[in-house]
Formats: C-alpha cells, sequence, structure tokens
C-alpha cells in the first residue's frame, strides 16, 4: 500500500517538473558582441529616427530563426534579415536590446558600449547549451610575408586556423601594399581563403612655392627646390619648406593617388636698412659691401656697418635689424684736407700741382693751395730759361707745407709751357733730362746687300741732340767680292712734331763720321775716313716708351783705283757712288 501510494507521488513530481521546466523554454547566449569601425553599413544603409538622428545598426549572427527584437527608445523601421544575418536599426543613447521567441526565455541584453550615430555592433548569438563547432580554415596572402589578422588578433599563414561557423573579420597588412579588410563566413564549405594584396602605386607629388628656389624637405629626405616634382608612396608625411630671408614652413603633407599638388605662400622674414650717405663713399654691411642710399633687405642679425670714402675718415656704427624694421642711418664722411703753399723764384714762374687722384691745380708765382684732400702730391715749377723744378709731396690732414724753390737757370733748354710736356717719358730727376736709347737693325736698298747695328741716346730738349753709334756692311757685288765695312758716329737732332697724351711722332736728323774698309776678294784695298759725312734722315714713333724709327741713311762710297792686286792683272776703278741704307728699329725711352 505504501509503495503504491509513494510511486503515484513520484510520478506526479516528475509530471510537474517536466511541466515547469517546458514553460520556462530554452535561453539565449551571447557569443560575441563587438564594434567594428571598418563596417559602413549604417553610412551606406542609413535609416534616422522619429527625431532625425541617424541610427546605429546591429547584425546578430544566428541561426535561430523567427526572433523578434524590442529596445528602450524602439526598434526603427523593420528588422531585415540580410546576408545571414538580422539587420536592427537603434537609436543614438540606445543601451538595451531585448530578443524573444516562442520556446525561448526572453533576453533583456545591456549592450556594453556607448551607442552613437553610424555605429556597426556584430552579435553572435546561439541557443544556450549549444555546442560551437570549430573548423580548420586555410588563409593564402600574397604576398606570403603579409601580417594576417582574425577578428583582431594575429594568426600565421603558414598552418590552418580554427574558427568557429560564422561570420569573422580578417586584415591584411603588409608595407607598400593597400591594406585589405574583408568580412568572411565559416561553415563545411568555405574552409579557404585566397587574396592578393594590391601593391601601392606611387603618386605624383608636385609642391611649388611664391617665392621659388626653397628647399623642400619630406619626412627628413631633401627633395630639392620649389618649384619640385616626384613620386612618392600614398600616405602621410612631415614637410619642412626653407629659404632664406623667409620664415620655414612645417606643414603633413597628405600623398594621394594618382597627384597631390601644393602650394606655400612664404612670408618674408627680413627687415630693411638704408645708409644715407655721400654718392662717391662706399657702404659695407658686415664686411660685403652695398648699395647707398637705398633700402637694403636683411635677415634678422645684428649689423656692422662700414662707411670709406677715399681722403676721408672711416665711419662705423652698428645696429640690431628685426623682422619688418625699416630703418635708416646717415653717416656722412668728410674729406680730410691740408694746405700746400708755394713761392718760387722767379717770381713769375709756372706752378703746377697734381694730386694722386688726378686733382690738378695751377697758378702763376706765389701760391697758397688750401683745403685740398690729403694724399699725395707732385709739384712742378717751370720757367723759360731755367731747370724744372720737381717734388713729391705727402699730405696728411691738417698739414700745413711750405716750398720756396729757386730755380737755377739754363740757357740751353728750351721749357714747354703747355701741356704737351706733361707727356714727356723718362725723366731724369730734377733736371728735366729724357733718355732715348735705341737699338735696331738696318738693310740697304738699291740692289746692295748687307746689315747694320745702330745704337746710341738723345738728350732731354725740346730738340734733342744725341749720338748713335753705327756700324754697316755692304756688299757691292757677289761676284767679285767686293764688300765695304763702315764703323763711325752719327750725330743727330732730333725734333718733335707731334706729342700726345703717351703718343708722339719726332724726325731725326744726322750726319757721321765713319772709319770706311773696303775689301776686293780677301784683301783690304782701302782704308780711311768716309768723305762726305753719311746723312740720315727718319721718323721716330714713341707710344708708352717704345719706339719705332724707321729712316733712310745715304753713303757716298768713294773708292780709288783697284791696281796692280796678286790676283788681277788688270786695273779696276770702281766709279764714285752713293748708296741709299733703309733702317728700321726699335727702342726703348727710360
Amino acid at each position: 500500500m505504501l509503495s503504491t501510494r509513494f510511486t503515484i507521488h513520484l510520478m506526479l513530481f516528475l509530471f510537474v517538473f517536466f511541466k515547469v521546466q517546458s514553460a520556462m523554454g530554452a535561453e539565449f547566449e551571447v557569443q560575441s558582441f563587438e564594434k567594428d569601425p571598418n563596417d559602413l553599413a549604417a553610412r551606406k544603409y542609413e535609416r534616422t529616427d522619429i527625431n532625425g538622428n541617424t541610427c546605429a545598426l546591429v547584425k546578430v549572427k544566428t541561426d535561430i530563426q523567427g526572433l523578434n527584437f524590442e529596445s528602450g527608445y524602439g526598434i526603427v523601421g523593420d528588422v531585415m534579415f540580410k546576408e545571414g544575418q538580422y539587420w536592427v536599426y537603434l537609436s543614438p543613447k540606445e543601451q538595451r536590446l531585448s530578443i524573444f521567441k516562442t520556446g525561448f526565455v526572453r533576453l533583456d541584453y545591456e549592450i556594453p558600449y556607448p551607442v552613437k550615430s553610424y555605429d556597426v555592433f556584430h552579435m553572435v548569438l546561439t541557443k544556450k547549451g549549444k555546442e560551437v563547432n570549430a573548423l580548420p580554415v586555410t588563409f593564402r596572402i600574397t604576398p606570403d610575408d603579409a601580417n594576417l589578422t582574425v577578428d583582431g588578433e594575429e594568426v600565421t599563414l603558414q598552418e590552418p586556423v580554427k574558427l568557429s561557423i560564422g561570420e569573422h573579420r580578417i586584415k591584411a597588412e603588409r608595407e607598400n601594399y593597400q591594406t585589405l579588410t574583408r568580412t568572411i563566413e565559416v561553415d563545411e564549405k568555405n574552409v579557404f581563403f585566397r587574396y592578393e594584396l594590391e601593391k601601392i602605386k606611387d603618386a605624383t607629388v608636385q609642391i611649388s612655392s611664391e617665392p621659388s628656389g626653397a628647399k623642400v624637405e619630406m619626412d627628413g629626405v631633401v627633395l630639392g627646390e620649389t618649384p619640385v616634382s616626384t613620386f612618392y608612396p600614398p600616405g602621410n608625411y612631415s614637410i619642412n619648406i626653407e629659404k632664406e630671408g623667409y620664415l620655414p614652413v612645417k606643414d603633413e603633407l597628405k600623398v594621394e593617388a594618382p597627384k597631390t599638388t601644393k602650394h606655400y605662400e612664404l612670408e618674408e622674414n627680413v627687415g630693411s636698412l638704408t645708409v644715407k650717405t655721400r654718392p662717391e663713399a662706399t657702404v659695407t654691411f658686415n664686411g660685403e659691401e652695398v648699395e647707398a642710399n637705398q633700402a637694403v633687405k636683411l635677415t634678422p642679425q645684428v649689423v656692422n656697418i662700414k662707411v670709406t670714402m677715399p681722403k676721408a675718415e672711416t665711419l662705423e656704427e652698428t645696429v640690431v635689424i628685426k623682422r619688418n624694421d625699416d630703418k635708416t642711418i646717415e653717416l656722412m664722411p668728410d674729406i680730410q684736407t691740408g694746405t700746400i703753399q708755394v713761392a718760387p723764384t722767379p717770381f713769375d714762374a709756372k706752378v703746377k700741382l697734381k694730386g694722386d687722384a688726378g686733382e690738378p691745380y695751377e697758378a702763376e708765382g706765389s701760391k697758397k693751395f688750401s683745403d685740398i684732400p690729403v694724399g699725395t702730391y707732385q709739384l712742378k715749377i717751370q720757367k723759360e730759361g731755367f731747370q724744372t723744378y720737381e717734388d713729391e709731396i705727402n699730405l696728411a690732414a691738417n698739414d700745413i707745407i711750405t716750398r720756396n724753390p729757386k730755380l737755377e737757370e739754363e740757357a740751353d733748354i728750351d721749357i714747354e709751357d703747355d701741356k704737351k710736356g706733361d707727356n714727356d717719358q723718362s725723366k731724369n730727376g730734377a733736371e728735366g733730362k729724357e733718355v732715348e736709347d735705341y737699338l735696331f737693325s738696318s738693310q740697304y736698298l738699291g740692289g746692295l746687300g748687307g746689315s747694320g747695328l745702330n745704337y746710341g741716346w738723345f738728350a732731354s730738349s725740346k730738340k734733342k741732340l744725341g749720338w748713335l753709334f753705327s756700324y754697316n756692311n755692304i756688299n757691292y757685288d757677289s761676284d767679285v767680292s767686293y764688300y765695304s765695312d763702315y764703323l763711325g758716329i752719327d750725330i743727330g737732332i732730333m725734333n718733335k712734331l707731334y706729342n700726345k697724351s703717351n703718343f708722339k711722332i719726332a724726325s731725326y736728323e744726322q750726319i757721321g763720321l765713319y772709319r770706311k774698309r773696303h775689301e776686293y776678294g780677301w784683301e783690304q784695298i782701302n782704308d780711311g775716313l768716309s768723305v762726305p759725312f753719311p746723312i740720315s734722315v727718319g721718323l721716330i714713333f714713341n707710344i708708352y716708351n717704345f719706339d719705332l724709327v724707321i729712316g733712310i741713311k745715304f753713303l757716298n762710297n768713294n773708292i780709288q783705283k783697284i791696281k796692280d792686286l796678286e790676283d788681277y792683272n788688270t786695273d779696276w776703278e770702281l766709279p764714285p757712288a752713293i748708296s741709299a741704307q733703309f733702317s728700321i728699329g726699335l727702342g726703348y725711352t727710360f
């Protein structure tokens, strides 16, 4: 009886237990819930709630059919079943997503992320207690040294990866290749995936500036000076632009294919400095010459200004130039002066004073040359019938120098009182002597052959008197071997025909006394003085101390009878003859 009651009670308990369990139903289990920043589905398939706010999207991956969804602010629009997933749109700031189905316990899931517009979340939902199968999945990525991550975890490409059935996110990366991101579906039929990364193509980069000529440096690599064009891989780079006198530019440049161009307007980093001074003065900034009386642009710096001018004291000043300064400095050097006073005897002698900068001063008789620039002066005092007085005077600042020379008489020297006298070459001290030295060769005309040598000098005066030493050899007839030698001295006068600056033309007239020697065959037949004297005429061209001499010399070859020579059986008399000798030579005046 007791066992029968126990059996009945046990059966009743089991019946009630299973009824309660059946009433409670199955439970949902959330395998994963992640935010995917690379998924743009919420932007591509945009929805807005009743307040006009753009929604977020929850993609629910599950094999459970017939699910229903609710949320705190309400599901926005209809739930879609797309790509094997439930797409559920939520309003921003939503915190709960409820999932329910007949036979399942309702799931009120608290969202672990703040929900914002355009967010995309991935949820993997299964029935609680159901075994989740994992399958070996193989990936082949080209190039094979690329880095691969699956659901954010790095995996190896050398062996299969065990992944659960369902959706997974992969990412493949390699330098100089485009990054690959994909969402894959793993099941019994999809366990092998192959991808080839696309190589990044360099983009054309063109950088210019105003003004041009600025140095361009990108990520520490100098590209050149603007305008510059090159190829560079796409990406973000730091860029520096520098040009002297302008503010440097630091920027971030995003390089995108196929071409990226960038232009920079540079700002000047200069000030200007003007030095007002005399036109003939020289101005230097830190040792470099600049234009006076003009604004000079300078980078910010300390500037040492120096103003110099011949025969004036140097002026210096230091200024600081900052950006956008516009400064003007006035530095006016004063010429240093002194005084030269001259009192000659005779009292009416002509006085000429010439400075080292070409300053000419003239006077007749005594003169006080006051406040003339410092320097070296050449003093010349002249009067006809007197020797010229010359002196060199070094005049310093504030000097007073006196000269009172007494000229010596010299009747045989004519003094030129015009400017031609200033152009005479090669002065010989205070006596005003001029020496002209010639060395030249000669050649005969008139069918005669021979050579000669002349050497000598002329003393200086308006008409120069001088001498020439001469040697001449004449060949009358090569058939009978008749020779004549002349050795002697020419005395001559040189007349100045034209004199301008360093160029002059002079004539010379000479007469000479010669010792002559005649030979017939190889025997001397005559020896003695030539009669009459030889006569020479010609021209002298003088340029910068060098003289070109062109002239003709006439010789009387007075040969007496040739008698009773050992090698000849007859008498022979050469007729008197005058030979014309053409002379050309080069001389030097000292």
